[in-house]
């Protein structure tokens, strides 16, 4: 896979921000198929950082009512992907005030 097949790109929500700040662990949404090896090497090619090590884990995706009528469609599946910086930064995050 190539590294825009691999990242779809960073989860930027208030707590990721935070996380990236203090413990620096960057999030991310990743390919379903892809591993732990891919999702680092995909990181150090894109942003020019170090990476110590990467956790993954599947979100599943909702079932929610949609339509005229109301009937319950599924949402897709999402892999997330918490990435711990060795050194460097990720100029994707804004700074938390």
């Amino acid at each position: 896979m190539r590294v825009h097949d691999v990242l779809i790109g960073p989860k930027v929500t208030e707590k990721s921000v935070q996380s990236v700040n203090t413990t620096n662990v960057a999030t991310f949404l990743v390919h379903p198929g892809s591993n732990k090896d891919q999702i680092a090497a995909a990181i150090e090619s894109a942003y020019d950082v170090k990476v110590a090590a990467v956790r993954t884990t599947t979100r599943k995706g909702k079932s929610k009512r949609r339509g005229k009528k109301g009937r319950y469609v599924q949402l897709s599946d999402q892999k997330i992907a918490y990435i711990t910086l060795k050194s460097g930064t990720i100029n994707a995050f804004p700074s938390a005030v």
